[in-house]
């Protein structure tokens, strides 16, 4: 019996619907990859850039930089962030070929999720701030060009490196990369180009480079590899750069590189043996760099096959025999024979050119004896307070040198690499919008490879030395600085003072001032100074040629006096008559000073040895040092005076506060100030350097302060403009109990102090502004209220409205609450309480001590009311207790606000 149509359909209805369905899903899909990029390669991109850290991309936006064909854009086209997606492959759908993510800020890690894109041929992320390890999973991809250079990649090369068969271009330069490279590495026989410069790598460069026939350029300077070179590298026909330098280990005699054509250095290499003389016949040779290292032997007498070179260096070396007399008649029209462009120096020559007759040697001194000299590097000259610096602003060059006779000579070395500029200064100028105000550290003195300052005339003797450095020229920002480091060594009589320096490092930022104190020996009657590029540090961050030794000034004086020789007779004689009458000017001077001969009327006795008690600083020195009190150095102004940024002639920056004639306070506060400051020591509180009393001029001078307070940064947040001057971390509301009521500054009052900060962010609100009634006198003790009530949140600023983390909000102010807890030894460390913010370490419990647990409120409330009157008034035995408690000559303060005397409105 035929089966009913009803039965027919039961059975065959889900089939039929699946089909229908599968048949619409793979046309949707279709129509999706005609349109653009393949779905899975969209989620491999943004799990791409979750890895990577990349921000804004979504799948809602075209992520694609779409090309016709399989041509990808060339590794030094200028794409800095895009991603290339080829479209010609069958049925229109797309794939990513190159991801170009070049100085993005990008802080994640490698991210594996490459291995999801099969078409990927390109991937270039220099200059950011990635790290972690080479992932191994990228063996599975199809890369052509890799370059992570400029980044902080750790740990060694993976061998399924050597997987990438088809890679042609591999830079791992600039990183943190150790341990040796793997053999497997020997599999990328298409290999035209690797740099694996400024790493730390260990061992000796494999032998196995053999393996790289079609190499085109092999860049390894500072990658920490010992010594030798192989012989191998001799097979490597096809190379036309060659860059090597500073090898560790022993070293060897000068490998055979008579097969490589276009530049060869091989700097600081420890090579030995005699020149190699068909080097000599390369017409296609344009640079030759030979320097620092041990080749021995006189040159070879032509260099006249060298008809394309256009720098040669070979200073450094042990050469002997005269001087070859092609350097004599040489023919001016070639490029080898530039002025600028042979360094022969620091040989072992027994004749010198004429045309080279200017090199670093002793000189003729005469009579002439030294005991100082004062350079301006770079620069012109400076007169800074007693001292001024001469002029070091004559150009330097690629091998330069520049006499300034007696005073002394110079002398720079090498090119700066990838920079097509023929012609530079070698003299760095500030960068800075806002220029630093000693004219020191507007210029300096720049070389990419060495610097030499040779200072003759010196009597003999120990010398201090002080060498300046500002980082002038990289910049001190997110995308620039943390991606540009300058490294080199510094040599005092040939003896290393400062290796793999970092300017910014010690100095802690770009445009600030590090100067090195040194004590160096004078045998022979000359000083010499040498900074060297070891090949460290980066190369092209933020601009390519953005490298090697920087300096801004340079002292030598004598740490022994001078010989009085015939004047000691006359400085006697005249000593016997000038010394009674000075002594008798002093006497008179120091009583007009105290008022006994008049004079001085307008001082009052609060005043009178004051200046026993701090430094003092003349009105001379103060106006010199604030330039006649210029209005462009002005930076506030509160209800004492004026407040002044100044130089010292020292290079000192102060704070300079003014009495104002029109000001409230008096010599009581004035004398309060003083008495405070100088009795209070602790890292959270700026220096009071001292005072000056002439006539009707009251003034305070500070430690200057770069960046004004934390209470400038909370009021300005909330609209305010008022900052601190005194008080670098807390003013007197942030103040633990103890602190306010015993004067006692100890690193738990600082814990106290963040506590009540933290507070504040939560909330949104000054503490020493708060008002919330008559109920509650500061902000703590509203927070412990609302805490014990369970209303906890009700603190949180509501200019947040809902857009927080409820959880992390009651985690920070738990952990405030602890810091302020009444009793110190109850406070956490600092470090607990950073891992307790950080979710590391859970929230201790609260614990009161037991006679405040009835009134949690209730003994803020007391403190803070004794700490106001501790504070603020001057007839309180608490406030007694506290004057008598820093033993300092200075009385109780007025009944005006403590406050005013340490803050200034900003302009």
């Amino acid at each position: 019996m035929a089966p009913a149509l009803s039965d027919i359909l039961r059975i065959t209805s889900p089939l039929l619907i699946l089909m229908l369905l599968t048949f619409c899903m793979g046309a949707t899909n279709l129509e999706a990859q005609a349109g653009g990029l393949a779905n899975d390669e969209v989620e491999a991109l943004l799990e791409v850039a979750t890895q990577l850290g990349k921000k804004g991309w979504n799948r809602n936006m075209t992520l694609c930089n779409v090309t016709d064909t399989f041509t990808v854009l060339p590794p030094k086209a200028d794409a800095d962030n895009k991603v290339i997606c080829n479209c010609s492959f069958p049925g229109g759908v797309c794939h990513v070929v190159a991801i170009y993510l070049k100085r993005q800020d990008l802080d994640g890690s490698l991210p594996k999720a490459i291995q999801k894109l099969p078409h990927l041929k390109q991937l270039d992320l220099w200059a950011n701030y990635l790290s972690g390890n080479i992932p191994p999973e990228w063996a599975d991809t199809k890369l052509e060009i890799l370059s992570i250079e400029n980044n902080m990649f750790s740990g060694t090369v993976p061998p399924e490196l050597g997987d990438l068969v088809n890679l042609e271009n591999l830079t791992l330069s600039a990183n943190n990369l150790s341990g040796e490279l793997p053999l497997a590495l020997a599999n990328l026989i298409r290999l035209k180009e690797l740099r694996l410069s400024r790493n730390n790598f260990t061992g000796r460069i494999p032998e196995f480079i053999q393996s790289w026939k079609h190499l085109d350029a092999l860049e390894i300077e500072a990658g920490g590899f010992t010594g030798p070179i192989p012989s191998t590298i001799s097979l490597l026909t096809s190379l036309t750069e060659l860059r090597i330098s500073n090898l560790l280990g022993n070293g060897s005699v000068i490998p055979n590189i008579d097969s490589i054509a276009g530049i060869k250095m091989l700097s600081n290499c420890n090579l030995s043996g005699n020149f190699p003389e068909y080097l000599t016949n390369k017409s296609q040779l344009k640079i030759l760099d030979l320097s620092f290292n041990r080749l021995s032997g006189p040159l070879p007498p032509s260099f006249e096959g060298l008809k394309h070179v256009q720098k040669m260096y070979l200073t450094w070396n042990n050469f002997t025999g005269p001087m070859p007399d092609w350097i004599n008649t040489r023919d001016s029209r070639k490029k080898l024979f530039c002025g600028s462009s042979i360094d022969l120096s620091y040989n072992n020559f027994t004749s010198e050119p004429k045309i080279l007759a200017d090199t670093l040697k002793p000189v003729e001194c005469l009579n002439a004896e030294r005991y100082s000299v004062h350079i301006n590097c770079g620069g012109p000259a400076a007169p800074i307070g007693k001292t001024t610096y001469k002029a070091d602003d004559e150009p330097g060059g690629a091998a330069k040198y520049v006499s300034k006779g007696l005073d002394w000579q110079k002398s720079t070395t090498g090119h700066f690499w990838d920079v097509s500029s023929l012609s530079d200064s070698y003299i760095a100028q500030n960068k800075s919008i806002l220029r630093m105000d000693n004219k020191l550290y507007t210029s300096a003195s720049l070389t990419p490879l060495s610097l030499t300052y040779y200072i003759p005339c010196l009597v003999n003797g120990n010398y201090n030395v002080k060498l300046h450095f500002a980082e002038i020229v990289i910049r001190d920002n997110r995308s620039f600085y943390s991606l540009g480091r300058r490294v080199f060594d510094v040599y005092i009589q040939n003896i290393v003072v400062l290796k793999d320096f970092d300017i910014v490092k010690n100095a802690r930022g770009v445009d600030k001032v590090y100067i090195h104190k040194c004590t160096a020996p004078v045998t022979n009657g000359a000083l010499e100074i040498r900074l060297h590029w070891a090949g460290k540090g980066t190369t092209k961050s933020p601009n390519k040629g953005t490298y090697g030794p920087l300096i801004s000034a340079i002292d030598v004086e004598s740490d022994f006096a001078p010989p009085n020789n015939g004047r000691r007779k006359r400085f006697i004689i005249a000593g016997a008559v000038v010394l009674p009458l000075f002594l008798i000017f002093v006497l008179l001077s120091s009583l007009w000073w105290k008022g006994y001969l008049g004079g001085r009327k307008s001082r009052d006795r609060e005043l009178v040895g004051l200046d026993l008690v701090t430094g003092i600083f003349t009105f001379r020195q103060i106006k010199t040092a604030t330039n006649d009190f210029d209005a462009a150095n002005k930076l506030g102004e509160g209800g004492f005076g004026c407040v002044y940024k100044g130089v010292l002639s020292d290079g000192t920056q102060i704070a300079v506060k003014q009495l104002s004639a029109k000001s409230k306070q008096g010599n009581r506060e004035f004398v309060n100030e003083i008495g405070m400051i100088s009795a209070l020591q602790h890292p959270n509180l700026v220096r009071l350097y001292g005072c000056c009393i002439e006539g009707k001029q009251l003034l305070l001078v500070y430690e200057y302060m770069e960046n004004n307070s934390l209470a400038h940064l909370l009021d300005k947040g909330n609209g305010g403009n008022e900052s601190r001057l005194a008080y670098k971390a807390e003013d007197m509301g942030y103040m633990a109990p103890e602190y306010a009521l015993y004067g006692y500054l100890t690193y738990k009052a600082d814990v106290y102090s963040f506590g009540v900060v933290a507070l504040e962010i939560v909330s949104g609100m000054n503490n020493a502004k708060f008002r919330r009634g008559e109920n509650f006198v500061c902000l703590l003790d509203w927070v412990l209220y609302l805490q014990k009530n369970g209303d906890i949140i009700e603190m949180v600023d509501p200019r947040l409205g809902s857009a927080f983390n409820k959880k992390e909000v009651v985690r920070m102010i738990n952990v405030a609450l602890l810091c302020t807890n009444q009793s110190p030894t109850l406070r956490p460390t600092m470090s607990t309480v950073v891992s307790m913010l950080e979710g590391k370490t859970d929230v201790e419990e609260l614990f009161m001590v037991p006679s405040t647990l009835s009134d949690q409120s209730g003994y803020v409330t007391t403190l803070c009311n004794k700490f106001a009157e501790a504070s603020f008034s001057g007839s309180s035995s608490e406030n007694k207790s506290l004057v008598k408690s820093f033993e300092g000559p200075w009385t109780a303060s007025s009944s005006s606000s403590a406050q005013d005397l340490y803050s200034v409105h900003i302009k």
